[in-house]
């Protein structure tokens, strides 16, 4: 073999042992964080709001939900045992198993409540008077990746939580701040069905899963910048 043969021969190996193979290793790393380890998170954020719904359900058997928030949920011990809620001055913060929060509160269910609602909108000591409680409630995810939130958008949540009522994927831009809650609060409710919706809020409802356009549709975000939520009754 010639000294220029043994040269290109050790080339070879120094790039196939201290190139090649260090970025194998850094590609399955990343592989694992971003691919298995998402979808894990995923799994287990479904697990986790089933418990959180089946919990609710068996404490308030009468589906009325009166000053119903994320305080009440970790003060009445509805939270998975291995999500820990922090304090964040006088009110708990649940985080998300994405890095971000998962916050939770009441809403209006049917018509009758959401004209309650708009009607004393600008009255909130009349309304706190007047009204006995709303009859749905809302768990939102925020911080979550693309990939996540079209999972999220197409399960079929009304298979594993039959009080569910309806869901809403979208993304939070600069451009459009107020995407990703509204609409499913106020717009998808028992007795309106088919009920036309003009707001702000641009996120994509509905009252099961999204088609695979959908979902792509509204979780267009960069990084972390979807959001998920989901009603129930």
């Amino acid at each position: 073999m010639s000294n220029s043969d043994s040269n290109i021969g050790d080339k070879l190996v120094f790039i196939l042992t201290y190139i090649l193979t260090p970025l194998m290793f850094i590609g399955f790393g990343v592989y694992f964080y971003f691919g298995i380890g998402a979808r894990n998170n995923v799994s287990k954020t479904i697990d986790d709001i089933v418990v959180i719904t089946k919990k609710v359900s068996e404490s308030y058997l009468d589906r009325k939900y009166k000053q119903f928030n994320t305080d009440t949920v970790v003060l009445g011990n509805y939270l998975p045992y291995d999500i820990e809620p922090e304090m964040d001055g006088q009110h708990y913060v649940i985080p998300n198993r994405f890095g971000g929060q998962m916050f939770i509160f009441e809403t209006v269910g049917n018509i009758r409540e959401r004209t309650l609602f708009f009607g004393l909108y600008n009255q909130p000591e009349r309304y706190q008077q007047v009204y006995s409680g709303v009859s749905s409630y809302v768990i939102m995810l925020t911080g979550i990746n693309r990939k996540a939130c079209r999972i999220f958008a197409q399960t079929n949540w009304a298979e594993k939580i039959p009080n569910f009522m309806g869901l809403e994927a979208a993304y939070v831009t600069a451009e459009s701040p107020n995407n990703g809650v509204y609409n499913l609060s106020n717009y998808v409710l028992t007795d309106n069905e088919g009920e036309q919706i003009k707001t702000i809020d641009q996120g994509i409802v509905a009252r099961g899963p999204l088609s695979k356009a959908n979902a792509k549709k509204a979780c267009q975000c960069l990084w972390r910048g979807c959001t998920f939520a989901i009603k129930f009754k």
